[in-house]
């Protein structure tokens, strides 16, 4: 619900039943924490930061995700066409909440870590 942009894809994709690698693995920030605190680091900090990510219609989602999402991208890349196109239905539907008169609104989120190693 905080990473809308990226997650409107995954979300498609889990639904249709398409094959492809779970990215918000550290979505957690314990689990984020864990992994750098397991990798050495110490006196890790995570610090969320929520955003707001603006883009002016669906084709313009569609082509810049899939331009962006290296991972995601290529998990709808693998797909055959009728899939795809199943993908890109399921996606446009998920993302009618965010529609606004002009554009979609889409919140997101970044974490970012320090620490000492």
């Amino acid at each position: 619900d905080k990473q809308r942009i990226m997650g409107l894809f995954r979300d498609a994709i889990a639904e249709i039943g398409a094959h492809g690698y779970s990215l918000f693995r550290f979505s957690d920030s314990a689990a984020f924490r864990a992994l750098l605190e397991g990798a050495g680091i110490k006196d890790v900090t995570v610090t969320e930061h929520p955003a707001t990510h603006r883009v002016p219609d669906m084709d313009t989602l569609w082509r810049g995700r899939l331009g962006s999402f290296a991972v995601t991208a290529s998990a709808i890349g693998y797909q055959d066409e009728a899939t795809q196109a199943k993908i890109r239905a399921a996606v446009e539907r998920l993302a009618q909440p965010y529609m606004t008169a002009d554009r979609l609104v889409l919140p997101v989120a970044f974490k970012i870590a320090a620490g000492v190693r």
